[in-house]
Formats: structure tokens, sequence, C-alpha cells
């Protein structure tokens, strides 16, 4: 565990940084089938479906 030890910070800024990519990456995609990117944009739906 002592070689991973000194890398963890590096590590967590890197997933930080890719997660951060990513809802970008997935907010482009919905823009460009005009969907809304989460399902808090449309919570009337979601609630819909349930009923």
């Amino acid at each position: 565990m002592s070689v991973l030890q000194p890398a963890l910070p590096r590590l967590r800024t890197l997933v930080t940084y890719l997660r951060g990519e990513l809802g970008r990456a997935e907010q482009a995609l919905a823009t460009a089938e005009g969907v809304p990117a989460c399902i808090h944009c449309q919570p009337d739906t979601a609630l819909g479906v349930l009923e």
C-alpha cells in the first residue's frame, strides 16, 4: 500500500477532472440530441411515469 500512498492525491484530482469532463460531454450530447441533460431538468415527466 505504501506504493500508492503518494499517488492518491493525484488520482483523486484525476478522478475529479474526469467526472467534470464526463458531465460536460453528457450535457453536450444531450443538447445535440435535443433532450435535457438530466432527469432533474424535467421532474414532472419522472413523476408522471410513476403515477
